[in-house]
């Protein structure tokens, strides 16, 4: 019987093991069904979702998808469906060229977007839509003047009461210019401040608000930069001009995330992209020439202090502050385009843009797009390699992950079993048997996607495999394990009995036992090495067991 009693815990389950994949984060690139679109603008609302503007239905053909242009503004979740997408406007024909200044998500969760129409005089202007956070319009103001046309490239809130626009404009004299304008939160005009245009060469602006309700103003002509800040009347309250070398081939120039440097795009040859950041000053801190095939058709977007995206027609771009490379994301089809972005709260970029699409013969025109990445590359599987039982006495296994993609940029896991009294996990994956039985190992990704695999492992030939007693409940210490010559019993149980078996179960009746206040000492001088079995009984009957390893 107490061989049964003492073999009972050596028998040990065998379970297969099983790795798990949880489901990624969720990334998207999906069309939006919004064809010939122009304009695009998105940006994170206040509950993690998306809201998107485009025109859609800007064609010199008709037979695209009709004679009139809609103003569209849709909401998407976080995995990029369509909750609501509505058309407050279309009294654009199709013929005619629109643009989106911008979108914005006021204090209420109102949604703002401003938007210029060129072409016929009875529509040419600006107009602002504004819609609650269903998608349900409040109210439509159009800005009418003797302008012809409008570009508009800037749109925020300055506060509460009022709104910034900014971009270019044609006026009827055919002379050109910047603009910024302050509106109320109805629309209208408070003030205007135009700036003539001084060549004819490459030009943009953009306009940005600053601390204390100022405006920042960049103008680029050719290779001209200016840069102006403007109290909120429109008053100059510091200019700087300065010159960058026409071989750059500026495109483009504009703020970066905390608006305190200038980030500047260039095309000195096709194929071959210049970036430069510069101080509000003037003063350069760092340019570079992307020379690769891989930058072409490409733009630089700043859009975190160490983070900036260029984007081509293939792939997104993820550089540094110095232009190092840091991951490159393909695309799943090729021809998109984006031209907004807006990194999320959570470290993802969200992006809207087109794809090409054809009809008729050697006809195309543009779906808008949008896309979904994470910053960095992050884990989609998560997979536990290595073996799968532990068969020595307190012996040990070294677990591994397997994550994919490859060039993850996080790969760390946190470990755990569901049973640690069976077994003990490192941080590093190495896993310690304890007691016979079953545990079940969990890996943890840690980049935020919280994807887990986990993988079962028996434990075998750790002893009786008895439930060893809590703190609580022990009524004795054994010192030292592994013992040589002798082992000390301490107890606190005025009537211990011990017994002492080999690894066959086979009780040890000749072991000389030196009994002392509370102590027993055990003489092992003469046992032979390996394992060996100590019961303790207690006064109630109860007895715990310890495993005792023996090594002279």
């Amino acid at each position: 019987m107490k061989n049964s009693i003492l073999f009972l815990g050596l028998l040990a389950l065998t379970l297969n093991t099983k790795n798990i994949s949880a489901q990624a984060v969720c990334e998207f690139e999906k069309s939006l069904g919004l064809p010939a679109s122009v304009g695009y603008k998105i940006i994170q609302t206040r509950d993690d979702m998306f809201v998107t503007g485009c025109i859609s239905g800007y064609s010199e053909d008709p037979q695209v998808i009709s004679d009139r242009q809609s103003v569209r503004i849709s909401k998407l979740d976080k995995c990029g469906n369509t909750i609501w997408s509505i058309a407050p406007d279309s009294i654009l024909p199709a013929g005619y060229y629109a643009n989106i200044g911008g979108l914005i998500e006021a204090s209420n969760e109102d949604i703002l977007i401003s938007i210029s129409y060129g072409g016929l005089q009875a529509l040419k202007g600006i107009q602002i839509i504004k819609t609650d956070s269903s998608g349900k319009v409040k109210w439509k103001h159009k800005i009418t003047d003797s302008t012809y046309y409008y570009f508009l490239n800037s749109f925020e809130e300055i506060n509460s009461n009022c709104y910034l626009i900014g971009g270019n404009f044609d006026n009827s004299d055919n002379k050109h210019y910047s603009f910024f304008m302050l509106t109320d939160t109805l629309g209208n005009i408070i003030f205007q401040k135009n700036i003539i245009r001084l060549y004819n060469g490459r030009y943009s602006s953009s306009v940005y608000k600053q601390k204390g309700n100022d405006i920042l103003m960049l103008i680029l002509e050719d290779s001209l930069v200016k840069v102006t800040s403007y109290d909120s009347t429109g008053g100059i309250k510091n200019s700087v001009n300065f010159y960058k070398h026409k071989t750059f081939g500026l495109t483009s120039m504009e703020l970066n995330s905390d608006h305190s440097e200038i980030i500047f795009n260039g095309l000195i040859t096709p194929g071959q992209l210049y970036v430069a950041r510069h101080q509000l000053n003037g003063q350069l801190i760092k340019d570079t020439n992307l020379t690769a095939a891989l930058f072409s058709n490409s733009k630089c977007t700043n859009l975190d202090k160490n983070i900036n995206l260029i984007s081509t027609d293939k792939n997104w771009i993820i550089v540094d502050s110095f232009f190092n490379i840091h991951s490159i994301d393909s695309f799943t089809q090729s021809g998109l385009y984006f031209y907004n972005y807006c990194k999320t709260k959570d470290n993802y970029i969200a992006a809207i843009g087109g794809v090409g699409k054809s009809f008729g013969i050697g006809k195309l025109y543009r779906d808008a797009f949008v896309r979904k990445r994470g910053v960095i590359k992050y884990a989609k599987s998560i997979s536990i390699n290595g073996a799968e039982t532990i068969s020595q006495l307190h012996g040990s296994i070294q677990l591994l992950t397997i994550i994919l993609p490859i060039d993850a940029a996080n790969k760390t896991v946190v470990w755990s079993v569901n049973d640690t009294a069976k077994g003990s996990i490192s941080l590093t994956g190495l896993l310690t048997a304890k007691a016979n039985g079953v545990v079940i190992v969990t890996a943890t990704t840690t980049d935020g996607t919280n994807l887990h695999a986990t993988k079962s492992i028996s434990i075998t030939n750790q002893g009786l495999g008895i439930t060893q007693t809590t703190a609580q409940e022990e009524v004795f210490e054994v010192y030292p394990n592994p013992a040589t010559k002798e082992i000390n019993l301490l107890f606190n149980s005025p009537q211990l009995r011990c017994f002492f078996y080999d690894y066959l179960g086979n009780e040890i009746t000749n072991l000389k036992i030196e009994i002392g206040n509370n102590k027993y000492t055990l003489n092992t001088e003469e046992l032979k090495n390996g394992f060996y079995f100590l019961k303790i009984t207690n006064q109630t009957d109860k007895s715990y067991y310890k495993r005792i390893l023996i090594m002279h």
